[in-house]
């Protein structure tokens, strides 16, 4: 779990325009639980202290602890008395397995970094297709490939992809 600590002020900021026709504790646990489920809060992340929050948005503190409660009830926060709160999602935490068993694939280490050597070791683009100092190499187009399309549209010896020269 990420030990990342939100600020009240970077709540206020995350919150926007988050009052509406609902009760105020009612949207504001609305708005912080649609940020937690759309991982703008990331899970872990402890939540500013309810009487801070409070003076930031300009709330009473009733309102901010009756959030955090709807909050805790839905499964989206746990608490603890003078630690503060941690935004999580509701459910059993899933248990992973510590080591890969036979047909399990470890993605934590999906792709390992390309070899310092990697661009030494490609060829060298051929003479026609080096730059110049007549003509930038953003304006040029690269050597590529153009076909010319058969008049009958079958294939023919016009039809074969042809190298085109730099300019």
């Amino acid at each position: 779990m990420p030990d990342a600590q939100l600020s009240a002020r970077s709540l206020e900021a995350l919150l926007g325009d988050w009052r509406g026709a609902a009760p105020g504790y009612q949207s504001l646990a609305d708005r912080v639980r649609l940020l937690v489920l759309d991982g703008r809060i990331p899970i872990g992340t402890r939540l500013p202290a309810e009487r801070d929050l409070a003076g930031r948005l300009d709330l009473s503190r009733t309102t901010v602890s009756s959030a955090y409660r709807q909050l805790r009830e839905g499964g989206f926060l746990d608490s603890v008395r003078g630690s503060g709160s941690v935004a999580r999602l509701p459910g059993p935490a899933l248990a992973l397995p510590m080591t890969g068993g036979e047909g399990m694939l470890d993605f934590t280490k999906a792709a390992l970094p390309a070899a310092a050597s990697l661009p030494a070791a490609a060829p060298p683009p051929p003479r026609s297709c080096r730059t110049s100092s007549r003509t930038p190499a953003t304006t040029r187009s690269a050597c590529r490939t153009s076909a010319r399309p058969s008049p009958t549209g079958t294939p023919s010896e016009a039809s074969r992809p042809r190298p085109t020269r730099c300019s």
